[in-house]
């Protein structure tokens, strides 16, 4: 079992680091040395959401019904690494739209394949998963600290690491503790398959409010994923891929307070307070 959690543990270091690696100085490499503007580095961004909407229908369809996440997972990393070597490559703006946002189908669905598989092969996954997704945030930071020290943030060498570590995480992938596709005679609607079943949720209220919430609290996120790291270079502040990182840090920080947290402030007020705690270094930058 510990070489089970061993495995899982590193399988998040690198799903993680891989994103780590160019998504928060993609808005620098491609505002600095591409010359793209603002609204096509928003777009180039926007990529991440239309693919996490598609994403469902991968897992949903495909991986939980004919195929092992496993083996689902090997394809999207490997066939991933070769996307982010052929971006490299691109300088219109054009072309790089769609070539990321195929990237994105690809990676976007490995976080809940990740997640899957995780949960399919430990026995107390309550307890025991936030340990292994630990792993996850840790890889994020290294990939922060390793562009940084390499002063990399404008150069296109963050997506040739992310592919290394990509393909790497694709080998891996294959000998993973297994996880076998989930048989069922029931027959699969359309419904199902994009998710729409899911909106039957929004009639209870609080699901509803949830809902619209971690939306909005999405916007100022968005924002600053794009154009925090390309403004940080603009003033001329060093080693900004590292100090992004510090938000990791802090996630690290929190995931072993917020039971502590959670039993004081419970639920609502927990959420209240994150939200509240998100505007201002947001609103700030």
């Amino acid at each position: 079992m510990q070489n089970k959690k061993m495995q899982l543990s590193f399988m998040m270091f690198f799903q993680f680091f891989i994103q780590g690696s160019w998504y928060v100085t993609m808005g620098t490499y491609l505002g600095k040395t591409l010359g793209f503007s603002g609204i096509q580095i928003g777009l180039a961004y926007s990529t991440a959401a239309i693919a996490s909407i598609i994403s469902p229908v991968i897992v949903g369809m495909i991986a939980d019904r004919f195929f092992s996440a496993n083996r689902v997972l090997a394809f999207l990393n490997i066939v991933g690494s070769l996307l982010l070597i052929w971006i490299t490559r691109i300088e219109s703006f054009s072309l790089f739209f769609p070539v990321m946002l195929l990237y994105s189908i690809c990676f976007m669905p490995t976080m809940s394949l990740t997640t899957s598989i995780s949960f399919s092969n430990l026995t107390n996954p309550a307890g025991v998963f936030s340990r292994i997704r630990l792993f996850g945030s840790f890889g994020w930071i290294t990939a922060g600290l390793i562009i940084s020290a390499m002063s990399l943030e404008a150069f296109s060498t963050p997506f040739l690491i992310g592919a290394a570590i990509s393909f790497l995480a694709g080998l891996n992938a294959l000998i993973l503790p297994y996880k076998a596709p989930v048989k069922t005679t029931e027959k699969v609607t359309i419904g199902q398959i994009l998710g729409f079943d899911a909106f039957r949720l929004t009639r209870d209220r609080s699901f509803l409010v949830l809902l619209i919430f971690s939306a909005l609290i999405c916007i100022p996120l968005a924002f600053y994923d794009s154009f925090t790291n390309l403004f940080i270079m603009d003033e001329g502040i060093e080693n900004a891929a590292a100090a992004m990182s510090l938000g990791q840090i802090t996630e690290v920080i929190f995931l072993f307070l917020f039971p502590f947290i959670f039993v004081r402030l419970r639920y609502k007020r927990s959420l209240v307070a994150a939200m509240v705690a998100l505007d201002d270094p947001v609103r700030v930058l």
